[in-house]
């Protein structure tokens, strides 16, 4: 009879920490973000506009970063997620023309991106520089992040050795 208690209480212990684990698998797991707007940009395509608040501009974004695309504007890096999107959004731009006074944004200003009709805002969480060479800065997230990258030291001539990362996060 003890054997059969204990065998008895011994499931209900199993089922219980199952129960438990499953309901922590469901609550940590995101459900899958449908994608707010269409990824079917071609190369130089405008995908949309960047506003920047506290300088009040209005740029354009186009798809890829090829020199082509960032002398009009903003480049989106193709294969980085789009705006609505679950993952890492990347745009590039010059240092000396799109980017001149990047140096000026502060940690909490808000940049939005306006694309397809749509207004996605985000909040700068954090600046960094990196070696030129740092791909960290582009691999995907595990939720929407905007990354921004441009050429550092700003007034350095020729091909700088680093780049400047502003890092935000989606508030709206």
């Amino acid at each position: 009879m003890g054997a059969v208690l204990f065998l008895q209480s011994g499931i209900a212990f199993w089922e219980g920490i199952r129960s438990v684990e499953e309901g922590v698998i469901e609550r940590t797991v995101p459900p899958p973000i449908e994608p707010t707007i269409e990824q079917t940009f071609m190369a130089g395509e405008k995908i949309g506009y960047l506003h920047i608040p506290a300088q009040q501009k209005k740029i354009s974004i186009f798809e890829g970063t090829s020199e082509k695309e960032l002398q009009k504007g903003i480049g989106h890096l193709p294969k980085s997620s789009f705006p609505g999107q679950v993952g890492n959004i990347v745009l590039s731009g010059h240092r000396d023309t799109v980017f001149l006074h990047i140096d000026e944004w502060s940690v909490g200003d808000e940049l939005t991106i306006e694309s397809n009709g749509e207004h996605y805002t985000y909040k700068i969480k954090k600046t960094r520089i990196v070696d030129k060479d740092d791909g960290t800065v582009l691999v995907p997230r595990p939720r929407e992040e905007l990354t921004i990258t441009t050429c550092y030291p700003f007034q350095f001539i020729g091909s700088a050795p680093e780049r400047y990362i502003v890092i935000a996060e989606r508030i709206k």
